[in-house]
């Protein structure tokens, strides 16, 4: 075997690899005053993509039980989801994981009277 077969080989595999699934997350955010966080999700790309696993967690990295879940179905290009669930004093992030795509999100932790306290962007 060549090391051009080789290399190729290796490409191909890596490149499988990489484009099968994708994860965004954000966060750690702390507060005292907040009561829910909602973290969005916006396909931004040409296909559909699947979320398998939208999650927010707590300080521990234990799921927190949601209230709202929109992220259970196939994102069409243009589209979004969004996950909530109450804040308490914890640390939260969001956390997806998605077949790949060009996605785009946001946490945002909201106070008792629904006005938006912190905001972070989710990655990749």
């Amino acid at each position: 075997m060549n090391f051009r077969t080789i290399t190729l080989g290796l490409v191909s595999l890596i490149s499988s690899s990489t484009l099968a699934m994708a994860d965004l997350s954000g966060g750690y955010v702390f507060g005292s005053n907040q009561s829910t966080v909602r973290c969005m999700l916006f396909n931004a790309g040409n296909t559909t993509v699947t979320v398998s696993k939208a999650r927010i967690v707590d300080s521990d990295g234990k799921a927190i039980t949601l209230t709202t879940n929109t992220c259970d179905v196939a994102i069409g290009p243009g589209k979004g989801c969004l996950i909530a669930g109450p804040a308490g004093q914890f640390a939260r992030a969001c956390k997806f994981s998605t077949s790949a795509g060009d996605l785009r999100g946001s946490l945002v932790m909201y106070d008792s009277t629904d006005k938006p306290w912190q905001s972070i962007d989710l990655q990749q």
